[in-house]
Order: C-alpha cells, then sequence, then structure tokens
C-alpha cells in the first residue's frame, strides 16, 4: 500500500484501532461469525465491530464516544467503535460480541451515521 494512503487512515483513525492494521490485537481475542468481526477490550471498554475485509472508510461520530465507519466507495457501513460500551450500553462485557445484539446496534447507529454523512457533503 501506498505511504500516503496509509498515513491516511491511520490519522483518520482512533487510537486504538490503529494496532489492529500491524497486526498487534494486544492479546484481546477478536471473535469472527459470518463475515461480521468483533473485538471487545476490557481494560479500555472498547468494542469494535468490522463488516467484511478491512477496507478505506471515514468515521461518523453519531454520538459522543460512538464512532461508526461508511465505507468511501460504497458508502455502506463497514463497523463501529464504542467508547467505554459497557458502561455506555449498560451490559455486561461478556454479552457485547454477541452477535444478534452487535447487529442490533449496527442497525441502530449505521442509519444515524449516513444520514449525518449525506448532510455533511
Amino acid at each position: 500500500m501506498h505511504f500516503v494512503n496509509i498515513f491516511t487512515r491511520l490519522i483518520r483513525q482512533p487510537f486504538c484501532s490503529v494496532f489492529g492494521w500491524f497486526g498487534v490485537t494486544m492479546n484481546k481475542k477478536t471473535v469472527e461469525i459470518d463475515g461480521l468481526r468483533l473485538k471487545y477490550e476490557p481494560e479500555y471498554d472498547l468494542l469494535s465491530v468490522w463488516l467484511g475485509a478491512p477496507q478505506v472508510a471515514d468515521n461518523v461520530e453519531v454520538e459522543p464516544g460512538i464512532s461508526v465507519r461508511i465505507s468511501r466507495d460504497q458508502h455502506q457501513v463497514v463497523g463501529v467503535e464504542i467508547v467505554d460500551a459497557a458502561a455506555r450500553l449498560h451490559r455486561d462485557a461478556s454479552s457485547l460480541t454477541n452477535q444478534a445484539y452487535v447487529r442490533g446496534l449496527l442497525d441502530k447507529y449505521g442509519p444515524l451515521a449516513l444520514n449525518e454523512l449525506s448532510h455533511a457533503h
């Protein structure tokens, strides 16, 4: 990948996401189910969700601490990151990687991000 593309991706990401691009998972387990990848980092209370293969995307903050990733090429939701996830969502940490629950989060926050992005352009 061209250096400029890598640099552009790095500066557009929350700090914790950057490590995953280089294969450094900080000893956290990533769960993959039907093309949905989930990672919860309890020491940061950070939930990261990705759909499909990694791609260039923009973060749209729909609420403080909740960022939805929108692909640049297709303008589709490709992920979400939630800071203070267990506290913010009032969920037990072990339930944050439940596939149905996470898909519900994408369904809830995805349209908000798409709407916000369309009004920004």
